[in-house]
């Protein structure tokens, strides 16, 4: 699921040199076949505006990606995956 999303995910190439690296927190709420049931929700907007592209690139990468291909051996498993928060984070994308 992580994985698919940092797939989809374009991160703005300029960050704060000065500042630690913002880690967008996206909470999701989905239904039984991977697709959305309500807008992604950004639990944690930065306070400084010049990191405000990287939490609008991780909300734009949600919608590029929905509906999440959701394979047929963790649809019984839905309990455990039905809300999610994922973190988009720039170090973890630039691998």
């Amino acid at each position: 699921m992580i994985k698919t999303y940092l797939a989809c995910w374009k991160p703005p190439a300029a960050q704060p040199a000065d500042a630690d690296p913002y880690v967008a927190r996206v909470r999701l709420k989905f239904k039984p076949d991977g697709s959305l049931l309500k807008p992604p929700k950004l639990v944690n907007p930065p306070s400084d505006p010049a990191q405000k592209p990287q939490a609008k690139s991780a909300l734009q990468a949600v919608k590029a990606c929905d509906p999440l291909p959701m394979p047929a051996q963790y649809r019984s498993f839905y309990e455990q995956w039905k809300t999610k928060t994922i973190h988009f984070d720039p170090r973890v994308a630039a691998r």
